[in-house]
């Protein structure tokens, strides 16, 4: 399941992006609060633990960050285009699969139609 969050490769929805942003801004604001208080004899270990979840934390937003661009229908390098993460967060993706995998949601373009008719 952890191997799931740090891949670069599927899709994901804009809820599961805006949940991986949500934990991505908690964790900064909590090495923040816990690091604010240290003056500047802060430790090297300390300094390297911080530098380290920091990485983590950062590799797993660019990791879901591809997967949301994908589920869009676009290649993981868009996310450096600036305010393109606003996009992801509100845009529905492809519906069906495209090229880098199935729906999350499970739809094809089958049950979208179905169920914007009501059949």
């Amino acid at each position: 399941m952890i191997k799931k969050f740090f891949s670069f490769n599927g899709r994901i929805h804009n809820s599961e992006y805006f949940i991986s942003l949500f934990i991505f801004l908690f964790e900064v604001i909590m090495m923040q609060n816990m690091f604010s208080g240290l003056n500047a004899n802060i430790s090297s270990i300390k300094l390297i633990i911080y530098g380290l979840i920091n990485i983590v934390f950062l590799w797993l937003l660019i990791a879901q960050s591809a997967k949301r661009c994908h589920d869009l229908g676009k290649s993981g390098w868009w996310q450096l285009v600036p305010f393109y993460g606003f996009v992801m967060i509100f845009k529905n993706g492809q519906i069906g699969a495209n090229k880098y995998g199935e729906n999350p949601r499970g739809e094809n373009e089958l049950s979208s139609f179905k169920n914007r008719t009501g059949n």
